[in-house]
């Protein structure tokens, strides 16, 4: 039990003594009914946008309070939580989407893009059980840091099915043989981007103050994540490729036709200017600089 003397009456604070919440006591300048309120602000700081804990904390106010004093909320954040929690829904499901369809865009074959999109699934429901073991809610930033997730987590396994594609498309090869030497050629590749991403999410965990607060779940459960999907790229993936791809004649795994074909012309393109103005911005680099 905390005892604060507000204006010459002792306020106890024996409901917020559990330390995963946060107690700011603020005075306001301005007056409320002809009165000087004096502003506390709640928020636990593991399960931000649960409602019915808000509304359990607004019972526990009232309780400790002094006879003359009255409790009114002037801002619920909690209020809003359904509206945040189904907008999070929404955009999650059209990130699957756009996901989906940019893979299949760019892969061109049903059974290329299943490979890496298995991932999308898989990552959102370890998010959901980092979440968890963490000690967290769904709330607007887990949700935010499983729509981000669901763009990064199909990386790693896209890389192995594009190389595979292209070992297959070059070389003839089988799909168990393209596989084990796609695999020796970009192990090291998803291991450094994996450490990468991790260097720049972690950091955001030892944040101090309210901001380590925000952003410690997110950081969390998006490192865990990504770890998770590197481990998949390693290892499931290349068994699906093994077993779902099939063979692919040297030199006809690019020829398509209708839009694929178009977009495929207008990419190569694209490719062949960048390599060009690349060429020719290292041959002139003291000019550039």
């Amino acid at each position: 039990r905390q005892s604060r003397r507000l204006h010459g009456a002792a306020a106890r604070r024996r409901a917020h003594r559990d330390r995963r919440y946060g107690l700011s006591v603020h005075h306001a300048a301005e007056r409320q009914a002809g009165r000087r309120p004096v502003g506390a602000d709640v928020a636990d700081r593991q399960r931000a946008g649960d409602r019915e804990r808000g509304r359990s904390q607004d019972e526990g106010t009232v309780e400790v309070l002094p006879g003359e004093y009255q409790i009114r909320d002037s801002l619920q954040h909690h209020a809003g939580g359904g509206s945040i929690d189904r907008e999070g829904v929404h955009t999650l499901i059209e990130a699957v989407v756009l996901v989906f369809v940019v893979m299949f865009l760019f892969l061109q074959n049903i059974r290329y893009t299943i490979i890496p999109d298995h991932r999308g699934a898989g990552g959102a429901a370890r998010h959901l059980r980092d979440a968890a073991a963490g000690g967290y809610s769904i709330n607007m930033l887990t949700m935010f840091g499983m729509v981000l997730a669901i763009g990064i987590l199909v990386d790693d396994a896209i890389v192995v099915v594009e190389n595979v594609e292209r070992i297959m498309a070059e070389e003839g090869l089988s799909p168990k043989e393209a596989t084990r030497k796609a695999m020796s050629q970009i192990t090291g590749a998803i291991v450094g981007i994996t450490t990468v991403l991790a260097a720049v999410f972690v950091p955001m965990a030892f944040f101090p103050g309210s901001v380590g607060i925000i952003y410690r779940q997110f950081s969390v459960t998006m490192v865990a994540a990504i770890g998770f999907s590197a481990l998949i790229a390693l290892s499931l993936t290349p068994a699906l490729c093994a077993t779902m791809l099939k063979p692919v004649k040297a030199g006809h795994g690019h020829a398509k036709r209708g839009v694929f074909g178009w977009f495929n012309r207008g990419l190569d393109s694209t490719r062949e200017r960048y390599t060009r103005t690349v060429g020719w911005s290292l041959k002139r680099t003291g000019r550039l600089m």
